[in-house]
């Protein structure tokens, strides 16, 4: 039986509170997800870091400009949010310290040109509360979700120019994967950029936050969490079982949304599940005419509900992405397969039922809101 803990802070499918420390253990801790008002930071102090100004704010975790006092530079420091905070001093927060100082330490270790560095890490206490906090460089160009919103008048990016991002993606993850992390987040938000003033329509990503990473040699065999962001989540995440493969699908449906200007699946967090776990998206050529059909097929492939029918690599997937643009890649060969059998055992194509706002199949894991 899967065991399930799906705590939701917030009405919107595109975030979930995962409760203590999660935004960077990726773990859940049942009885702590709550809502409330996060206590304001700014002027504040952590280790040698002054906390200038708000610069984003998530279900766990906000993110700061801060004055590095020490060498006088800005930077950006992630700290959990102060109504989700363990009290300092209780068995709870020293074993979380333990692991945030494990994981931070192979995170430390990550050293490729397209991920975000970590600066540094500390652990501040404010009030009684256990503040755990990354450090990382300040990227002034914001996030690639950000720069998509700025596009509101074409929200769709050209092929050749989404290849670009994801070939970035990929490369910074499968180096990850070659460490044994798996980041279990991949989205828009979550990658800075740095925009080419000579090809303003292709700036460059570095991949960030990896407060949900895991190590993909992990002990455990069975985990009692969903971590992650509902929009892009693979199956087997949902299921609470991310393997390498997980971050594959989620490059897929970052991609799928930069093509079309929209994810795989919209509706209610009930509803994306039973889509990512359930349904085959819309092909993304019905909304972009300029995805030739290879590319739909790389993109059908790499979204399937089953991990193993997936590329074998995440950079398999990023080559594939870019072999289906060149001319020959506008007839579908056996890299692609057929596009409607990837996660069909049976090689057919099914028809799911739409699922309504108030049924759940009942098949899938319980969601319990707060």
């Amino acid at each position: 039986m899967i065991l399930v803990a799906l705590a939701v802070a917030y009405a919107t499918p595109q975030r979930m509170c995962y409760s203590i420390l999660a935004f960077i253990f990726g773990i859940i801790l049942p009885g702590h997800c709550k809502k409330g008002e996060a206590m304001p930071l700014e002027g504040q102090q952590l280790g040698r870091y002054r906390l200038v100004s708000l610069l984003g704010s998530g279900g766990m975790g906000e993110v700061y400009l801060a004055e590095d006092t020490g060498i006088a530079r800005q930077v950006a420091i992630k700290v959990i949010r102060s109504d989700v905070a363990l009290r300092a001093g209780t068995d709870a927060a020293s074993d979380a310290v333990r692991r945030f100082q494990r994981e931070m330490q192979t995170i430390a270790r990550l050293n490729h040109p397209y991920i975000l560095p970590l600066f540094d890490y500390g652990e501040g206490t404010m009030s009684g509360l256990l503040l755990p906090y990354m450090v990382m460089p300040y990227g002034r160009d914001g996030s690639l979700a950000t720069w998509l919103k700025q596009r509101s008048n074409a929200p769709s990016l050209a092929p050749s120019d989404v290849a670009h991002i994801i070939q970035q993606a990929a490369d910074a993850l499968q180096y990850a994967h070659d460490q044994q992390i798996i980041h279990r987040d991949v989205k828009p938000s979550n990658f800075l950029i740095r925009v080419q003033k000579d090809n303003p329509n292709r700036p460059d990503v570095l991949l960030a936050d990896f407060g949900l990473a895991r190590l993909s040699d992990s002990s455990s065999s069975v985990s009692l969490t969903v971590a992650g962001s509902p929009l892009y989540m693979s199956p087997e995440q949902w299921r609470g079982h991310p393997v390498p493969a997980t971050d594959q699908y989620m490059l897929a449906a970052m991609a799928y949304e930069l093509l079309t200007g929209r994810p795989p699946f919209r509706g209610t967090l009930e509803q994306l599940m039973y889509q990512h776990l359930q349904e085959q998206p819309e092909l993304p050529s019905r909304f972009n005419p300029q995805v030739p059909a290879a590319l739909d097929a790389v993109l059908r492939r790499a979204l399937a509900k089953q991990p193993e029918a997936r590329y074998p690599s995440i950079s398999a997937f990023a080559r594939a992405f870019q072999d289906a643009l060149q001319p020959a890649g506008s007839q579908i060969n056996d890299s692609y397969a057929t596009i409607d059998s990837f996660d069909m055992q049976s090689g057919n194509r099914v028809d799911f039922p739409t699922l309504s706002a108030d049924k759940q199949h009942p098949s899938l894991p319980a969601v319990t809101s707060t």
